[in-house]
């Protein structure tokens, strides 16, 4: 225990520089950001045209926009703890099992 090196890490990320690592992991992170914002913009863009294909008043789709982030919000929240405690792979299952049964019908409607 006491004869352990220590690795001096802001020296290693100097020396290291760019690779082509780093240059995939930031392309693959900008199209994940892309992608997850898309739902958010795509409702936006259509909603002029449902009001106007379904008769509905702008007001009623405002619990469509807060759907979303109401959903970003918890489910980050409970699925990050989740990952932290039990694993990526734990929470990956349980998001995904959890939102099977949602869509499914298995837990009641809250909006009729």
């Amino acid at each position: 225990m006491a004869d352990q090196s220590q690795v001096q890490v802001s020296r290693l990320l100097d020396e290291g520089g760019l690779s082509s690592f780093h240059i995939k992991l930031i392309i693959w992170s900008f199209f994940i950001v892309l992608i997850d914002g898309y739902d958010i913009g795509a409702i936006a863009f259509a909603a002029p045209s449902l009001v106007r294909a379904w008769g509905v008043k702008p007001s009623d789709l405002g619990p469509v926009f807060s759907a979303s982030l109401v959903g970003i919000l918890f489910g980050s929240a409970i699925f990050g703890w989740v990952g932290d405690y039990y694993g990526r792979r734990a929470a990956l299952i349980g998001s995904r099992a959890y939102f099977a049964r949602v869509e499914s019908g298995g837990f009641p409607k809250i909006c009729q």
